[in-house]
Parts: C-alpha cells; structure tokens; sequence
C-alpha cells in the first residue's frame, strides 16, 4: 500500500472518529441524567455552576461633579482613573482588605485615607461606596445580575 493510500484511510478514520465523537456528545446532551457521558463533552461545558463568589467592589457615586446612576464599578472609569486603567491588582487586594476590617470591626481610616490618596488621586472630589456583591460568576459576566448587594461603607474624597 501507498504511502498516499495509507494517509488517505488514517484521513478516513479520523474523519469517522470525530462524527462518531460529536453524535456521542449530542446522545450525552439530549438522554445522559449529568447531560454528558465522560469522556465526550456536553455542549453546555460550564455553563450551570453552583459556585457563588464575594467580592468586595469600589463602585464610584460621582465624580468632579458627574453622577453616576446606578453608580460605576471602578475599573470601568478608566478615562477618569489611572489604576483602573491598568487593571491594578492592588486596588482589589484594598477593597477586599476594607472589607474584611468592615467586618471585623477594625479601624479603617488608614486604609481610607490610602485609597484616597493613591487610587483617586487622578480627580478632585469623588463620592465612592464600598459594596459587598454577593454572585454567581457566569451570571455576573453574561448580564451583570448579582444575588445580593450590601453597601458596606462610603467615602468622599475632597481637595
């Protein structure tokens, strides 16, 4: 047999391999009780997710006289804050610190005054709230709905 023979069949077999997979996968979706048979996938991968995740959100009321209603996550304001330009890592690690000393029942004026300092540094007045946003991931990124939100705090940052 020929080498071009013998690709055209491995070719063959391939192709068979990958209809037989994908008619697996839809017999898995539509009859299977987990709506997939391990090891073929399920077209809905990840889609349902009991995870429920707490974040601690920096959402921004107003800003050098712009209101905002409902009021802006932080990191979508990049034109009007510089860390949330850069998608900084520290801002997170803050609000989630703030909140945890909010629970707590600690001092927070230090970390107060750091946030104004340094992450709201870019405008003059800012009216901000911390918020704690109770969520499914997946449903939070595909229409923004959230379980719960509590406000936990709020500041104003002036001249």
């Amino acid at each position: 047999m020929s080498k071009t023979a013998k690709l055209g069949r491995c070719r063959s077999y391939i192709g068979l391999l990958l209809v037989a997979y994908v008619v697996i996968a839809i017999h898995g979706d539509l009859y299977s009780k987990n709506k997939e048979w391990f090891p073929f996938f399920s077209w809905s991968l990840f889609t349902r997710t009991h995870f429920i995740a707490h974040d601690a959100v920096l959402e921004i009321v107003s800003a050098d006289g712009k209101r905002f209603d409902p009021p802006v996550d932080y990191f979508k304001l990049p034109e009007l804050f510089s860390p949330a330009a850069a998608n900084s890592a520290s801002v997170v690690k803050l609000t989630r610190k703030m909140a945890g000393r909010h629970y707590g029942g600690k001092d927070l004026s230090e970390l107060e005054a750091r946030l104004n300092n340094v992450y709201l540094n870019d405008v003059d007045t800012v009216h901000w709230q911390l918020v704690h946003v109770v969520h499914y991931p997946i449903e939070r990124y595909r229409s923004g709905q959230t379980l719960r939100r509590t406000v936990l705090m709020t500041g104003v940052k002036t001249p």
